[in-house]
């Protein structure tokens, strides 16, 4: 970083960051999308299994905006984190990873400054029309 206004931009970044970073339970979640443009994805909601019920209950959301080009990290898609109740709480930007034999396949990694107690969730896409099924898949975080 030889640029002193990268560095600077990078500095403010970084400090703006900080109190999202402190107020929260930020996660790391590597999310795949196996229809993005097909279904006009708008997000995804993150469901938390309730041991009490037996059953995934709805929880935070990300919803994505259109996907665009940077030129620092080639196709990126800019994102609000939003709680069950639809208040939004952060904002963040991802690079989009589409899959060479199959460009509506994307994956993207994304922060999560998860509301919900720490537990097993899982994840549906969603758009205009509705929500797909639950993911398969569950992660612990």
């Amino acid at each position: 970083m030889r640029n002193p206004s990268l560095r600077i931009a990078c500095v403010l970044t970084a400090l703006a960051l900080l109190p999202t970073l402190v107020a929260c339970d930020l996660k790391g979640v590597t999310v795949l999308i196996a229809d993005f443009e097909s279904n006009s994805v708008d997000g995804v909601r993150f469901y938390r299994l309730d041991e009490a019920l037996g059953d995934f209950v709805p929880g935070g959301s990300i919803r994505f905006s259109a996907p665009y080009l940077s030129k620092a990290l080639g196709e990126v898609v800019d994102y609000r984190i939003l709680d069950a109740d639809g208040n939004e709480t952060s904002r963040f930007t991802a690079p989009l990873f589409r899959d060479a034999s199959n460009p509506d396949v994307v994956t993207v990694n994304l922060l999560y400054n998860r509301l919900e107690d720490p537990g097993w969730f899982r994840l549906a896409s969603f758009n205009g029309a509705g929500e797909s099924p639950l993911s398969l898949e569950q992660i612990y975080f």
